[in-house]
């Protein structure tokens, strides 16, 4: 049997944090910016974008290697046998 350690990544850093804000803040400021046209690209990006970001958060909830996955890193340590 072996075990592994895992050492909590900071909140911002985490994969289900950080691509999220990164994507609605490009949503909010294409809107405003009118990039994105007459914001139709936002009726469908936010609840896309949104529905990714639910479904990532529950997978963390639901399974302890999806949890691992996005809030941790593996720490390299060596255990005595």
């Amino acid at each position: 049997m072996s075990a592994s350690l895992y050492r909590p990544v900071p909140l911002v850093l985490r994969v289900n944090v950080l691509p999220f804000a990164l994507g609605y803040l490009a949503l909010v400021v294409g809107y405003f910016q009118d990039v994105l046209g007459e914001g139709e690209l936002c009726l469908i990006g936010v609840p896309v974008l949104a529905f990714c970001h639910v479904f990532t958060f529950l997978m963390g909830h639901w399974s302890i290697g999806w949890y691992t996955f996005f809030n941790c890193f593996k720490v390299q340590s060596e255990v005595p046998e």
